[in-house]
């Protein structure tokens, strides 16, 4: 009786490692076969990043066998694409590049969902995704909404000062670490087809993001009494910070209140600007092939104009995202993780990313060939969220952006410029019903 017994018993066992072993085979099968085919469709903007993911494309789709189409375009047409699209029930995205001001305004309107369901996946190769490696206040800020967790950063920074060190050194110009100092270096290099300063300008976003990050912040005003949620776009410092970016844009190339962030860039890295007023996830940009700039850039923390200003370098940003619309969500996540990962954001910083992760940062390699990052890391520690922090940030913006553009071309006063832009904001706020809640 006990040898048959030890017979079953062995018997059993044998079935039992074939069945588990059918069944890992079988799991494996699904998946493979659950990614094997898929077809991404992937919007973006126009960034370093963007190009770095381009490149490690084909390397994705050979490992996953999932296959990515791209969408870029400048982030002012994504949003309106997106927002128009998903209200007619026609949004066909799978993965979204979220810059930081629509995030709100996405998970407001439902276009994006959470991923605390997904980042423990056991079909990702690090269930987790090493969340923990993200510099803490940049995850917490950027990717952690209302206490859930809605997408990794694609790319993101704090806003920067970046000079032409060789112009400065040869004409014993100090480097512009107050406002007095930048004022007079912008108006010295302003001669002979060359301009001291350039940012980006046009109307809406940008000129708005310009604004905020450049001189706003940095003055020491804000965008809101964030306890009563009222407007305080008009006050002394207010105006004071929008009469500086006046002067600076004296200093500007020609066309100015019509650059984006790709034109401010391009002005600067072509030698026809000696200062540049941009967020530091662009400095691959700055410092890439064919730039004339590179090599010869130092880089600052905007100056602050009081002592009082504890917090003024911008922390912007995007997300990856997954909409709400996918009906290949695992697919999609995959394909947040291998672009976010430990093991590939080193292969995106080589091909001209953005590092986001502090082991990244703080790489031998990394620092040696780009030792800014230690720039990047120190104007982190006096970032804040670029943003007007209100589901209605998006709209916000345009309503700044347009009136601060306006003061930029001389149409409006910087007092009635703000004031206008004050009193607008007010009335979209109320009448969203934000007084209310």
């Amino acid at each position: 009786m006990k040898r048959k017994g030890k017979v079953v018993l062995g018997m059993f066992v044998v079935v039992m490692i074939f069945a588990i072993g059918a069944g890992l085979l079988m799991a494996e099968a699904k998946k493979e076969k659950s990614l094997k085919g898929i077809t991404l469709r992937w919007i973006t903007g126009p960034h370093a990043t963007t190009d770095a993911v381009l490149a490690l494309l084909p390397e994705f789709e050979n490992e996953t066998g999932i296959k990515v189409i791209p969408d870029i375009m400048d982030e002012e047409r994504e949003f309106t694409k997106i927002t128009t699209e998903f209200a007619a029930g026609s949004l066909s995205y799978d993965v979204i590049s979220v810059r930081d001001t629509d995030i709100p305004t996405f998970i407001d309107m439902g276009i994006i969902r959470p991923i605390d369901d997904l980042i423990n996946l056991d079909i990702l190769p690090v269930p987790g995704c090493d969340i923990e490696d993200y510099p803490p206040a940049l995850f917490e800020t950027m990717c952690r909404w209302y206490g859930k967790i809605w997408g990794f950063p694609y790319l993101s920074g704090a806003t920067f000062l970046a000079y032409r060190k060789d112009w400065f050194e040869k004409d014993g110009i100090a480097p512009p670490t107050t406002w007095d100092k930048l004022l007079k270096a912008a108006e010295h290099f302003t001669k002979g087809g060359r301009y001291g300063f350039v940012f980006r300008a046009s109307r809406g976003h940008h000129a708005a993001y310009a604004w905020y990050t450049t001189t706003m912040y940095a003055f020491g005003a804000d965008h809101f009494n964030y306890d009563t949620m009222m407007p305080t776009y008009n006050t002394p410092r207010s105006v004071e910070s929008l009469e500086m970016l006046i002067k600076l844009g004296k200093y500007c190339p020609p066309g100015y209140v019509s650059f984006s962030h790709e034109e401010a860039v391009s002005s600067y890295v072509k030698g026809i600007a000696a200062m540049l007023s941009e967020a530091d996830l662009l400095i691959p940009w700055v410092e890439g092939e064919g730039s004339e700039a590179a090599g010869n850039t130092e880089y600052l923390v905007m100056p602050k104009a009081y002592d009082d200003v504890k917090l003024w370098a911008g922390n912007c940003g995007w997300l990856w995202t997954i909409p709400t619309t996918t009906k290949e969500v695992e697919a999609a996540m995959i394909m947040l993780e291998y672009f976010t990962s430990k093991r590939n954001e080193k292969k995106m910083v080589l091909n001209g990313g953005i590092a986001q992760r502090m082991s990244t940062m703080s790489d031998p390699e990394i620092l040696s060939r780009w030792p800014w990052y230690k720039h990047v890391m120190e104007a982190e520690k006096v970032g804040k969220w670029p943003h007007p922090i209100t589901t209605e940030s998006t709209a916000v913006n345009v309503i700044v952006g347009t009136h601060v553009n306006a003061a930029l071309i001389g149409q409006e006063k910087p007092q009635d410029a703000l004031n206008k832009a004050n009193k607008e904001v007010y009335e979209l706020l109320k009448e969203k019903g934000i007084y209310n809640k």
